[in-house]
């Protein structure tokens, strides 16, 4: 990540400039504020307060340098939700006033159907092949990527960002250069409890971050801010499921939740829009709005999104408005990509373009919008591939043509068939070819290898947050050879897409404990998808609710044949077999998974544990609990307590007792110094005494079977 600069130049140049200058001088925008607005969603409407207090006055004096930047995400709002795509309810005013008095794109393209990856193209004008990041789960941004965020913090700007959505938490590290950084995980935002029916029928509830306390801590900021360059995200989540939207704008648009929701997140908009008219800023301001991806609203088979990559959740709004030299009530019909927002934000700053972003400045279109810049659209869904073992689906877009490469390939003219009715495969296989070879040079050009860093294990805490929110989280899939080329196998994907809407009906019986229910439901998929590790994992949690462990060890076990590293299926299969007594399963699942994953620390010191200290003989082996041992402890440039205490019981098994005396003499002077809790201390003291008395140490094994 790129430290704060101490300092930065900059140029005070216009937008339409004399062609005798440099092109960043012809494109600079000089004493201009800069507003980018990316589609999210919000919540129930309390007035602005100012944390100092009474609403500060605006700037006396003009500021200096560049123009600030507000990036603001409406999450799940397809570009027809708007009334200036076209929508017929009285959805979004706010951005429809910023529409006619800028310049709005008709055709944009998002790169993928989910929030995580999506605007991590956003922020890094890079392919989701290329910055790592395939879906909400499993994934975070690697360090290697550089962001809109730091290179504007690198020019000396204010950086801050205030998110409403958990799949864009700080620890997925998409906050990679902002100094303040507020998610709906943080305990100063501010959160509203939202009651439900699930796809099963059942109430439950959940608790959002709203619309409201995205936008009075973004205005704050914009106060203290108002007087030096700043690059502010405000990420809205209303138009997101599930629907609760203020009674107001329900009985605005009593006939879709949805579009209501669309209402609240754009009124939420309205108000730090306001306070940018108030502030006196309005013409030093640039209002960039798009989104991260649509929604399916059941059409194409899809009840909301990450699956498919149709219209209605790839095509997304993008309009700039606010700037004086923006020309007013431009539409450009050309088509787009997201991926070139970082990079038309740079241009426009009057910035250098970062030459490893894979986007193009929009720049150009916005000069002269009769000039194609024959751009390449092109998105991808990991999704399919990640529940049911099938080849993640990517479509290419060339001008009015879009093909989507699976089994059953599709191909539309999007100018004569917006809705993608009509499959032209049969009728044009040409073009269909011509676009296949397109879709397989930009893999082979521009898919360079994606940083190793970027795929992560999912935390207990993450998946349940996941699923509320309707995601199946999954662990990173293993996007081998097979799965990066165009290889396809198995079946179509739209033949798949019934059974995503089921388990979306399993996860809300599973959450009501109806197993039965639920086992009914998923035993002809697991039957149609057999080495799915999700639905394993689904048949894992059934059989254990109904009182089968032996079921439920054996669903685990294929997982762990499927996936030697999965993390959350060896814990449950251990977890299982630590009620039963001890049998032959507990190593041989240990040891299986050591071999196959030598660089899981925890993994190695847990078999090195259990080689040391089971309760029984045949279990036990000094020397390989040595072996496994030492591997964890080399791994790590500073072992932890634990996995020296490990060590140190592994030598007394091996009857090293001296080895093992020395070690914890020195684990027990180290857990002193770092003033660790009295039972720690009396532990390693008892460890200490017993290889003193040349005593190994021994668990106790479980007396009963137990099935709670």
């Amino acid at each position: 990540m790129i430290p704060r600069a101490a300092s930065a130049q900059f140029k005070t140049v216009r937008l339409f400039q004399s062609e005798n200058r440099s092109r960043g001088e012809r494109i600079g925008l000089g004493l201009l504020w800069m507003v980018i607005l990316v589609l999210g969603c919000s919540d129930a409407a309390p007035p602005i307060e100012n944390s100092a207090g009474a609403n500060p006055a605006p700037a006396s004096a003009p500021r200096t340098g560049p123009p600030n930047v507000i990036l603001v995400t409406l999450d799940t709002t397809r570009a027809d939700a708007l009334g200036t795509y076209g929508q017929s309810r009285p959805a979004s005013p706010v951005v429809d006033a910023l529409a006619s008095g800028g310049v709005l794109f008709e055709q944009v393209s998002t790169s993928n159907p989910e929030t995580l990856p999506s605007h991590a193209t956003i922020l890094t004008g890079l392919w989701p092949f290329s910055h790592g990041v395939r879906a909400n789960s499993g994934y975070v941004m690697s360090a290697t990527n550089e962001t809109l965020a730091e290179i504007l913090l690198q020019k000396g700007y204010r950086t801050a960002a205030e998110i409403s959505a958990r799949v864009l938490r700080a620890s997925t590290l998409i906050d990679q250069g902002f100094e303040e950084f507020r998610g709906a995980d943080d305990p100063t935002a501010r959160m509203k409890e939202v009651f439900f029916v699930d796809e099963a029928g059942g109430k439950r509830s959940t608790n959002t971050r709203v619309g409201e306390d995205i936008s009075q801590r973004g205005i704050e900021f914009i106060r203290r801010n108002q007087k030096r360059p700043f690059f502010l995200w405000l990420h809205y989540f209303d138009a997101h499921a599930p629907y609760s939207a203020p009674g107001k704008f329900n009985s605005q648009i009593p006939d879709s939740r949805y579009h209501a929701e669309v209402a609240h997140e754009d009124d939420a908009l309205g108000r730090v829009v306001a306070e940018v008219k108030r502030l006196g800023l309005v013409e030093e301001t640039l209002f960039v709005i798009t989104a991260d991806h649509g929604e399916g609203m059941n059409e194409h088979g899809e009840q909301s999104h990450s699956y498919g990559i149709y219209e209605t959740t790839m095509r997304v709004p993008l309009v700039l408005a606010g700037l004086p030299d923006l020309p007013k009530g431009s539409r450009i019909r050309w088509p787009v990509r997201t991926v070139d927002i970082a990079p038309t934000v740079l241009e426009i700053l009057g910035f250098k373009n970062n030459q490893g972003m894979q986007g193009e400045s929009l720049v150009p279109l916005i000069k002269d919008p009769n000039h194609s810049l024959d751009l390449t659209g092109y998105g991808e869904s990991t999704r399919f591939a990640t529940t049911f073992g099938l080849p993640v689906i990517r479509f290419i877009r060339q001008g009015r043509w879009k093909y989507i490469h699976k089994v059953s390939p599709e191909l539309y003219d999007l100018d004569a068939d917006p809705n993608e009715t009509r499959n032209l495969i049969g009728t044009e296989p040409q073009k269909a070819a011509e676009l296949r070879e397109r879709l397989k040079a930009l893999l082979e050009e521009e898919a360079g290898a994606a940083p190793e860093d970027s795929i992560v294990e999912v935390d207990p805490n993450t998946e349940a947050e996941l699923k509320v929110l309707g995601y199946l989280a999954h662990e990173a899939i293993s996007l081998d050879a097979n799965h990066e080329s165009l290889d396809l196998w198995g079946e179509d994907t739209n033949g798949a897409l019934p059974d995503a809407n089921r388990l979306s009906e399993i996860r809300g019986l599973l959450m009501r404990k109806q197993f039965a229910n639920a086992s009914e439901i998923l035993t002809p998929i697991l039957q149609r998808y057999p080495e799915s590790t999700v639905v394993l994992d689904m048949e894992t949690t059934i059989q254990h609710g109904l009182g089968n462990d032996d079921a439920a060890f054996k669903a685990l076990t294929r997982i762990l044949e499927l996936s030697p590293c999965d993390k959350k299926a060896r814990t449950n299969a251990l977890g299982l077999l630590s009620r039963q007594k001890l049998d032959q399963r507990t190593p041989d699942t240990l040891r299986r998974a050591a071999e196959a994953c030598p660089e899981d620390l925890e993994l190695l010191n847990e078999y090195a544990w259990l080689l040391a200290t089971s309760p029984r003989t045949d279990f036990r082996n000094g020397e390989k609990a040595v072996y496994f041992s030492e591997l964890a402890v080399a791994g790590s440039d500073s072992p932890s307590l634990p996995h020296l205490d490990t060590l140190a019981c592994a030598l007394a098994e091996k009857g090293d007792f001296s080895e093992a005396i020395q070690v914890t003499e020195e684990n027990l002077a180290r857990a002193r110094s770092e003033k660790e809790p009295a039972f720690v201390l009396d532990l390693l003291e008892s460890r200490l005494a017993s290889f003193k008395s040349n005593q190994a140490i021994r668990q106790e094994e479980p007396s009963d079977q137990q099935n709670d």
